[in-house]
């Protein structure tokens, strides 16, 4: 086992927001993990009431919001919705998944994407629940090069790709 401190040296990361069923919250530990089929390994905190649903339902869309949404996506990560329907907290629309039985989509996203459990992986982390997810639906609004996307270094610090920055304040 190493022994090396983490480091926040390898950020920032495209912030994403992980639905499931009508709960959601920010995401940055994501990637693609295939192309064909086109899959994504995600990592949810353990204790996270939307790893409860993800383990529940089997399913989750993966969402990119632009920056100008960048203080409800960071904000509702703070907000348990064991305790209260963020899209109400926040006057959001939750639209019905193409593909999904009991996952919404949160509206205004530029891109998201619908998926189904392949897999949870195990035995990686001590603090997070690993996921093998297979999209099954995209839903393309914005072209890759014209997102304006929510980068983190920091659960409290965020950058656009214009070096426009932010930082979240309780």
């Amino acid at each position: 086992m190493s022994n090396i401190p983490y480091s926040t040296g390898c950020f920032p990361l495209h912030l994403a927001l992980l639905s499931c069923g009508e709960n959601f919250h920010p995401l940055g530990y994501w990637t693609v993990i295939g192309k064909e089929p086109f899959r994504f390994l995600v990592s949810v905190g353990l204790g996270n009431y939307t790893l409860k649903l993800l383990r529940q339902h089997n399913e989750a869309a993966l969402h990119f919001f632009p920056w100008n949404a960048r203080e409800w996506v960071v904000r509702s990560g703070y907000i348990s919705g064991r305790d209260v329907s963020k899209a109400s907290r926040f006057n959001l629309n939750l639209v019905a998944a193409e593909k999904l039985q009991a996952t919404k989509l949160v509206d205004g996203f530029e891109n998201a994407y619908e998926c189904v459990v392949l897999s949870e992986v195990k035995s990686i982390s001590v603090d997070h629940a690993q996921f093998a997810l297979e999209v099954v639906a995209a839903h393309e609004n914005v072209p890759a090069e014209k997102c304006d996307p929510i980068l983190f270094f920091t659960q409290k610090n965020f950058i656009n790709l214009r070096g426009e920055q932010w930082t979240f304040k309780r």
